[in-house]
């Protein structure tokens, strides 16, 4: 761990190991960089490293605002995930009681260079895996197309394996 000589604030620190109450054979590696404060509440940092689904990651997070209790209610982010490059602005962040996430707004692009805004509240969870929300927004938003192509979906039956990935959903909509 290393600290700012200005505040001694923590500047960054290197992590591994497992989630707390996971399989202990599943872990991720990270290294945290260049942290910035407003006070005591983060504003930026550059995070990379290996999660536990094996994937190399990468991204700069920046703009952090959180609210008194500490969640973050927004933040800008470019990063890559096995190499793709994305850039996104997440906003409206709210929580359910067990502070996990409930309801937020994204805009951005993904790893093809496709733009898209969209809105997704989270129904249920078990822990701390989502196991149905619902989502509407648009893709493949272009000068020529401001709108983009409007969809809504809803996800249901969310199954992970042991190293918390996805495995199995149902999922219905219009696109």
């Amino acid at each position: 761990m290393t600290y700012r000589n200005s505040d001694s604030q923590v500047f960054g620190y290197d992590e591994k190991g497992y989630r707390a109450g996971e399989d202990p054979s599943v872990t991720y590696s990270m290294s945290r960089r260049n942290m910035d404060y407003d006070g005591h509440d983060m504003t930026a940092f550059y995070e990379e490293g290996t999660n536990e689904q094996e994937k190399t990651y990468a991204y700069y997070r920046s703009e952090i605002v959180t609210d008194a209790d500490s969640n973050t209610l927004s933040y800008k982010e470019t990063g890559a995930l096995d190499g793709e490059r994305y850039e996104y602005t997440r906003s409206a962040m709210t929580y359910d009681s067990n502070k996990r996430l409930s309801y937020f707004r994204d805009a951005g692009f993904d790893s093809r260079g496709v733009q898209y805004a969209f809105e997704r509240t989270f129904l249920d969870y078990s822990g701390n895996n989502a196991l149905s929300y619902t989502e509407a927004g648009a893709r493949n938003i272009t000068e020529l197309h401001a709108l983009g192509k409007a969809y809504s979906l809803k996800r249901t039956s969310m199954t992970y394996d042991s190293k918390n990935r996805l495995t199995y959903f149902e999922e219905e909509g219009t696109d």
